[in-house]
């Protein structure tokens, strides 16, 4: 889960810059954390999206969907 704590331009550029240099790990404007399940509430209500595809407002819940995601590499031969 990634929550977004910018709020003023520079800080918005700031985050920009991180995605731009591939460091978003190292902004001081996102948040990250781990979850099976999340709730997200805001007042007032604000939209949600999930990878750029918009998905309404909040009050929100989403959760992991176990074997949901099949993963396809290539054979790595010795």
């Amino acid at each position: 889960v990634l929550v977004f704590t910018s709020s003023t331009p520079y800080e918005i550029a700031a985050v920009i810059w991180h995605v731009a240099i591939q460091r978003l790990d190292r902004s001081p404007h996102v948040a990250w954390t781990r979850a099976r399940a999340v709730r997200i509430e805001a007042t007032p209500q604000l939209p949600v999206e999930m990878d750029g595809d918009p998905l309404g407002e909040t009050p929100r819940e989403f959760q992991v969907a176990p074997g949901a995601l099949s993963v396809i590499v290539p054979r790595h031969d010795s």
